[in-house]
C-alpha cells in the first residue's frame, strides 16, 4: 500500500504543482517506515509495556491500518 504510494511520488503523477514536493515526502515516507520496522525489531523479548504499546502501534501503522477514532 504505501510502497505504491511512494512509487507514485517518486514518478511525480500525483499533481501538477509547480513546486512538487514528491521528492521530499517520499523520502520523509521511506524515513517513517524504517522508524517503525527498527521499533518492531528492537526488544522482541522484552516486557516493557510502553515497548509493546509502541510496537502495537508501529505494526498498525505499516499495515496501513488506523486507531479508532482517525
Amino acid at each position: 500500500m504505501t510502497d505504491d504510494l511512494v512509487k507514485r511520488l517518486r514518478d511525480k503523477h500525483c499533481c501538477d504543482a509547480t513546486k512538487c514536493n514528491c521528492d521530499e515526502a517520499a523520502d520523509r515516507i521511506e524515513t517513517l517506515e524504517a522508524a517503525l520496522r527498527e521499533i518492531l525489531q528492537v526488544g522482541s523479548a522484552t516486557e516493557n509495556l510502553a515497548l509493546w504499546v509502541a510496537q502495537d502501534i508501529a505494526s498498525h501503522a505499516l499495515a496501513g491500518e488506523k486507531k479508532d477514532g482517525d
